[in-house]
């Protein structure tokens, strides 16, 4: 019975694997594809999004604490917002410098509490596959910095499909260092990426280093 059993949990597992492995895909064109997952730090919240070649084909689902709390068709720009029982329609202002403000979908000013509500599970900043610990580890191990001591602070962006780039010290005035840093950052694994107003997005991020 215990060989069953034991046969049983490793056969999820083997599942579970495969799933996770299909997860946050792109294809030759770097164009996301398939089913992509974003999951908060803490793990309460989820964003979800199905793709074909960089299309969108499902709605993005906002999920916290496994409850279904919004949901957004992209190609049309209608966002329902779920607050226990209460439904809001919504939508996005397109602005000129590309950023995007939450109204109401006829237009009107939306209620400033339902914003807060739904920025309080919709944004959503990149996440090192193993946290900031991994990140760190990883960059100690590949970096190559001879004699320096001090602090160094290394800028860089991930953009919406993970990918490191426009990687530069902004701390820590020293060229070989500066070279040496955006060879290791540019070898780091793809992110999650981040996800604000519906869509993927390019975030910029700081990294401290200090050499005792």
């Amino acid at each position: 019975m215990k060989k069953s059993i034991t046969l049983l949990i490793l056969f999820f597992s083997l599942i579970t694997l495969g799933q996770n492995e299909k997860i946050n895909q792109l294809n030759k064109e770097n164009q996301k594809t398939g089913f992509w997952k974003l999951i908060s730090k803490d793990g309460n919240i989820e964003i979800t999004s199905t793709f074909l070649d960089g299309k969108y084909v499902s709605n993005t689902q906002y999920y916290k604490n496994k409850k279904l709390v919004a949901s957004y068709n992209n190609e049309l720009n209608e966002l329902l917002i779920i607050n226990d029982s209460v439904s809001t329609k919504a939508k996005f202002l397109m602005n000129e410098d590309s950023s995007r403000t939450l109204i109401n979908i006829d237009d009107s000013e939306i209620d400033e509490g339902i914003s807060n509500y739904f920025y309080s599970f919709s944004e959503m900043e990149p996440l090192y596959e193993g946290g900031m610990e991994n990140l760190y580890f990883f960059v100690a191990r590949n970096l190559s910095i001879g004699n320096f001591y001090g602090k160094l602070r290394i800028q860089f962006s991930v953009d919406p499909n993970g990918f490191v780039h426009n990687v530069e010290l902004i701390e820590g005035n020293n060229t070989k260092i500066e070279k040496e840093a955006k060879k290791v950052f540019q070898k780091i694994p793809r992110w999650q990426p981040g996800h604000k107003n519906g869509v993927f997005k390019d975030t910029t991020l700081i990294f401290p280093l200090t050499f005792n």
